[in-house]
Parts: C-alpha cells; structure tokens; sequence
C-alpha cells in the first residue's frame, strides 16, 4: 500500500512508509508472496538510499497473523474425515447384501427406492455430524483453534459433503459385486479426490488443465468453502458459488443412486 504523496515526500528526504498486507489464509504462499515484494521494496531503497529516507516496510499477515499451518489445515481435515467414513462405510453396505445374499429380501420387501436409500444413508450422516463436532471440540481443545466464521453454516456445508459422498460411495456398492472390489475402487476414487481437491499441494501450482479438471472434485470445493468460513470468517451469501456446485453434485449423485 503506498501512501498519498509518497514519492514526494521520498524525494524530500521524510521518513516516509509502505505497507505490507499480505493474505496469510495459506501461510506458506503468503510468506512466499511477501518475502518477494520485501526483496523488491529493499532493492528499490538501496537504489535511493543515498538521497532519501529510510523506508521501513510495515508487513502484517491477514488471518492468519502467525502463519500458523493449523489453522489453514484444520478444515481440510473435516474434509477428509467425512470422505474416509461417510465414503467408505456406504460402499460396502449394498454390496455386503449381495454377499450375504439378503438383497432378494430386500427386493422383495414393500418399500420404495428412495425410502430404501435414505435409510441407508441417515446413520451415515449422523456420525458424520458427530464426528464433526467432535474434530471441532478437538481443534478447540487441543489447539484452541475455533471458526472465524458461522459454525452452523459450517455444518450446512457439511451436511451437503455428507450426502454427496456417501450416495457416491453407495453408487460404487450399487455396481460392485464384492467389498473388495468396492473398497478398491473408493480407495481409487479418494486417492484422485485428495490429490486434486488442493488438501496437501495449492491447486495454482497445478498445471492448468489439471487446474480444470479439479472443478470436477467436490473434495476442493467442500476444502475451499470450509477454509474461508474457519479462517477468514466468510457467511453463507459469499460461498454460494461451492454451496451451488456442492448442492448440484449432491443431487445428481443422490438421483443415480436411487435409480441404479
């Protein structure tokens, strides 16, 4: 941020002053980012340092003041919590009553598919939730780390996650015709999903086709949406663009699970 009348004030020998904010939400790109316009700013004293004042760049962290990469990873675990258990146990309900051989029972009994499915979703969700808040219990506890945001909004986004990984998973279950192979396939599905969803490297890092082909991965979008609300504090209003694509990914998933 340079400051009105800067260069004159340079020139005329004041002690005059930039300004540094430098968005800390990744605290790795935001030292990146800051360590470079430092260098910049200290080459360009030292070219007029001889007819100037000192400049003393002022450097401030939005957000995260103290880079601090728990703060920035802590979302993403709730993240990858729920697509471990609310993934992986539904894969393997369906195709477990293949095994067992109770599917013809199930066939045969007077309800509907989409009763059916519910009720083989719902317990899913609520230990989803459950293990929700208690990874938000613990980011308290143990880090004394709690959302900038809404916390009920946080567990909106959530709740949407929730369905659409677990009707995903039953999509699997619904084509498989053993556990293994339905584990095997959500193990290869969640690698795809973590590597792409910008978990564990920044997705501006990625080539850019690669960059695209992450839209596709509901993980980045649950990922992005939740580290805005916990780190910088963003309502429902400024994350309808995920809450959108979450919610069109969970109707097409919940619909295709139904009908196969």
């Amino acid at each position: 941020i340079i400051p009105r009348g800067y260069e004159k004030g340079v020139y005329s020998q004041n002690n005059e002053q930039l300004y540094i904010a430098a968005n800390a939400t990744n605290g790795m790109k935001g030292a990146m980012g800051q360590n470079y316009l430092h260098q910049i700013i200290v080459s360009y004293v030292q070219e007029i340092a001889e007819e100037s004042g000192t400049l003393q760049p002022q450097i401030r962290f939005a957000f995260n003041p103290h880079l601090d990469y728990k703060i920035y990873m802590m979302p993403a675990v709730f993240a990858l919590l729920l697509t471990l258990i609310v993934g992986f146990l539904p894969a393997l309900n369906i195709v477990g009553e293949k095994e067992k051989g109770t599917i013809e029972q199930v066939n045969v009994t007077p309800i509907s598919k989409v009763e059916f499915i519910v009720s083989k979703l719902v317990p899913y969700w609520c230990v989803g939730m459950l293990m929700s808040i208690l990874a938000l219990g613990a980011g308290k506890g143990i880090f004394g780390i709690l959302p900038e945001g809404s916390i009920p909004v946080m567990f909106l986004f959530l709740l949407i996650f929730c369905v659409l990984v677990s009707s995903f998973a039953l999509i699997i279950s619904n084509y498989s015709d053993s556990t293994r192979q339905a584990s095997l396939t959500m193990f290869f599905f969640l690698v795809i999903f973590i590597l792409m969803s910008g978990l564990l490297t920044p997705i501006r890092s990625m080539p850019v086709w690669a960059q695209w082909l992450s839209m596709l991965d509901p993980m980045r979008h649950i990922i992005e949406a939740l580290r805005l609300i916990y780190v910088r504090g963003s309502t429902f209003t400024e994350r309808l663009s995920q809450s959108y694509i979450l919610i069109g990914f969970a109707t097409f998933t919940s619909t295709w699970a139904i009908v196969s």
